[in-house]
């Protein structure tokens, strides 16, 4: 067990502030950092960890991100296990909610104002809070020999990688080779072109029967996930990457067929890139079984891959120059 110190600065000129978090670690583990949707700080922020002495985690952070949520993690993942052992019962990731209120003319302060909360309180209903995750799979030469020599070692009979393999997962080996997939360590982020820990690509799934919307104000219908915003921070905008989305299938009410996409360009709700499209119907029902330690939570996942999450952007239309958004739209 050892203290560590989480900062949030409001980088903002003119209205310099921080807020200091410090959290007793045990092994790795990951927080949150969310800032509330009430608090009028506009940013960009920076976030550190140990001291603002030290290289920052996150910068040019924008106040949508940071209300969305950046994960800092501490400790060294652990190593992945060929023959995991599944457990059904998802774990929700800690989070820390910082108060975060810019004062015009002030030098930055320290004032910890914020608690860890092991337990998430759901937006749109009560009851465990279920996130769908978005995996972005860099299509770079460096990265694709690294996961594919991770995957054919520890196990993987199919898929080696999208470029590797030229197809996204499928076949009788499916199951099996995403299960191994989701334990390669460079998914917690911070290496070459695997940028962000991809438990922060979340968008939460809505448990509330009815029509309603999430937190950017899209439409969400019951059992589908709210948007999750991509941005040119979280991965190299200068290299495509391929997109999947994983769904806890306790999170969806036990059952999924399909379930169709929207997904755009630069705003929320946009639609450029898939309107309601559909993704691979066969892949969609089988089961893939994330073990403990893995970066998002363990349980029993859907996979989506959908031709219109591949290769992103176009080669004619690198860098990348704004922010993807991918969001659920209905549910089958």
């Amino acid at each position: 067990m050892s203290l560590e110190s989480i900062i949030v600065v409001n980088d903002a000129t003119g209205c310099e502030t921080s807020v200091t978090q410090q959290v007793e670690v045990s092994g790795y583990q990951c927080f949150i950092v969310r800032l509330p949707v009430e608090s009028n700080a506009i940013g960009p922020f920076s976030v550190y960890t140990g001291s603002t002495e030290e290289t920052p985690l996150y910068v040019g952070v924008t106040r949508n991100e940071l209300i969305d949520g950046v994960t800092v993690c501490f400790g060294i993942p652990p190593s992945a296990s060929p023959s995991p052992t599944p457990t059904a019962t998802p774990t929700p990731t800690p989070s820390i909610t910082p108060t975060i209120t810019p004062t015009p003319g002030v030098s930055p302060s320290v004032t910890p104002t914020s608690t860890v909360t092991p337990t998430p309180t759901p937006s749109s209903s009560s009851g465990p809070v279920y996130s769908a995750y978005i995996f972005p799979e860099p299509q770079d030469s460096t990265s694709q020999a690294n996961l594919g020599s991770y995957l054919f070692t520890n196990g993987s009979v199919s898929y080696w990688g999208y470029s590797n393999s030229g197809t996204y997962p499928a076949g009788p080996d499916y199951a099996n080779d995403l299960s191994i997939y989701v334990q390669y360590p460079d998914w917690s982020g911070s290496v070459g072109n695997f940028i962000s820990n991809v438990v922060s690509l979340n968008g939460e799934i809505r448990q509330s029967s009815g029509a309603g919307t999430d937190t950017y104000g899209c439409p969400q219908a019951q059992y589908t996930f709210g948007s999750v915003r991509i941005t040119t921070s979280q991965v190299n905008p200068n290299i495509q990457y391929v997109y999947s989305v994983w769904i806890p299938l306790a999170g969806v009410g036990g059952t999924l067929t399909n379930m169709t996409l929207d997904s755009g360009y630069g705003a929320p709700c946009s639609s450029d890139i898939s309107n309601g499209g559909v993704p691979d119907s066969i892949n969609a029902s089988i089961n893939v079984t994330v073990p403990l330690g893995c970066v998002i939570p363990a349980g029993t996942y859907r996979v989506l891959w959908m031709t219109e999450l591949l290769n992103l952007p176009a080669i004619a239309n690198l860098p990348l120059g704004s922010s993807i958004f991918i969001k659920g739209e209905s549910k089958t």
